[in-house]
């Protein structure tokens, strides 16, 4: 026993001394670096967000759960696993009051820096920003009657926003967006509580103590390093699902009254999740979808079409991609040439694909190009010369545009500048109407890429090289 706390003694004198070099590191690096307009940022940062890079990390758990970054059903059931491991953790620290206390600080702060960060869902007026402007904003515009719930959110996140602006004040003089202290402290915390959990579970079966380490490493690893991308963390779902239940049974020995409360409370709230997961999916409405388009996002008619043999592959791919099969079989007649794809999932009918398509999904490379070969012409003499033959853009590439200052929303319009009338591509496919006026004054529709837009946005636009 002696020897084990001289060990413990010896990991927390380490976890301290790394702590002091990341202030020091965090200093001599400076308080703000330039932040580069690269794929890779705009790629990884989508999911992972833009806030301080300190507390970037200590969001994570909520902007996965809630979909704050990334707007999607990923992980609606996040929320449960927000709500009760904490609690029961608590509940096990009942006999503990100083540890139990600095465990709802802990809660509490990470509930500032997340809230703080997220959004304010608004049925009529979508994602309000958690400041005061915005929250003054939607209280005075939206009456009370109409969303009770979001202005009863909206008073929490005033209380939340007000608390942030020390905490935010506090993050840019400890470290900015640098990583000179980030990483010390994830490390620290982590060695910390993996001692705290030793401790805890000392008494504990041996599986149970497996259980638990595996969920705790996994989820360290997860939440230091996967960038917030929620299918690197999947098995966290079922594994997190499991530790509820055991901290359930555990509390059923400990303490059979609580227990009952909130096993009682844990299945109504499963219950009530199931139902309306069911009814998600079954119904497919998401907000601001038109009325049109409700519960027919289930299944597509027209693979079973495809799949009774009632019309061919070229048949159903011009029924949902608006007449791309001409596209799709030119390019495949010519099996040597180069694919510079933006987007779409137009990979899967292209033969030899994993040989011919340069991937730019994040336009970083057209930017270099752009950079170094401003003239279209050039640009296109280079795309020759390197017998790039055909050009694939996603329409909706912008979408993904997180960034505080839109850089992939400015590559993306280099991109339409570059390819609306140039006499060098020619138009091959796209789902995008539009409306131009001819000499008469008449609005004429095609689909084309530079006009009036009219019902349809449109969703891919496929180029050759001439």
């Amino acid at each position: 026993m002696h020897s084990l706390r001289k060990y413990q003694r010896l990991i927390l004198f380490a976890t301290f001394m790394v702590v002091l070099i990341g202030f020091a590191i965090a200093q001599e690096t400076g308080q703000v670096q330039e932040i580069q307009n690269d794929a890779k940022r705009e790629e990884i940062q989508r999911y992972f967000g833009y806030e301080l890079l300190l507390y970037r990390y200590l969001s994570l758990p909520y902007d996965v759960s809630v979909n704050v970054n990334q707007v999607g059903n990923f992980v609606d059931i996040g929320v449960l696993y927000l709500i009760f491991i904490p609690v029961l953790v608590l509940m096990f620290l009942r006999s503990r009051p100083f540890v139990n206390l600095l465990a709802i600080l802990y809660l509490l702060f990470t509930w500032v820096i997340s809230t703080s960060n997220g959004f304010l869902f608004s049925i009529s007026k979508s994602k309000v920003l958690p400041n005061k402007i915005e929250l003054d904003a939607y209280t005075s515009l939206v009456p009370f009657k109409e969303e009770p719930f979001a202005h009863i959110l909206a008073f929490f996140y005033k209380i939340s926003a007000i608390l942030y602006t020390g905490l935010e004040n506090l993050g840019n003089s400890i470290s900015g967006d640098t990583d000179g202290i980030s990483y010390p402290l994830i490390f620290s915390g982590f060695i910390i509580v993996s001692l705290l959990l030793a401790r805890f579970t000392r008494n504990f079966k041996p599986r149970n103590k497996f259980f638990i380490s595996f969920f705790w490493a996994y989820s360290f690893f997860w939440f230091s390093f996967s960038g917030g991308i929620v299918w690197y963390g999947y098995i966290l779902l079922l594994t997190g699902l499991l530790l509820i239940v055991a901290l359930l049974r555990k509390l059923s020995i400990q303490d059979p009254e609580d227990y009952r409360k909130i096993n009682l409370v844990f299945k109504s709230f499963a219950v009530i999740w199931i139902l309306l997961a069911i009814a998600l999916r079954t119904s497919d409405i998401q907000p601001y979808m038109d009325n049109r388009f409700f519960a027919k996002g289930m299944f597509n008619p027209v693979f079973y079409d495809f799949a009774a043999g009632k019309i061919d592959k070229d048949e159903s791919l011009d029924i949902i991609y608006a007449d791309v099969s001409k596209a799709i079989n030119r390019i495949n007649e010519d099996e040597n040439s180069l694919i510079w794809r933006v987007g779409t999932s137009f990979s899967y009918f292209i033969k030899n694909n994993n040989e011919r398509i340069i991937l730019d999904n994040q336009l970083g490379l057209f930017y270099q190009l752009k950079q170094r070969y401003p003239d279209n012409l050039e640009l296109v003499d280079v795309m020759k010369a390197s017998n790039i033959k055909y050009i694939i853009l996603d329409l909706n590439t912008y979408t993904i545009d997180y960034t505080p200052d839109r850089s992939l929303t400015n590559k993306y319009r280099e991109m339409l500048m570059f390819v609306i009338n140039n006499p060098y591509l020619k138009l091959l496919a796209t789902d995008r109407v539009v409306g131009n006026k001819n000499d008469a004054g008449q609005m004429i529709y095609t689909r084309d890429i530079y006009g009036e837009i009219m019902h349809q946005h449109g969703r891919y636009a496929i180029f050759e090289v001439v």
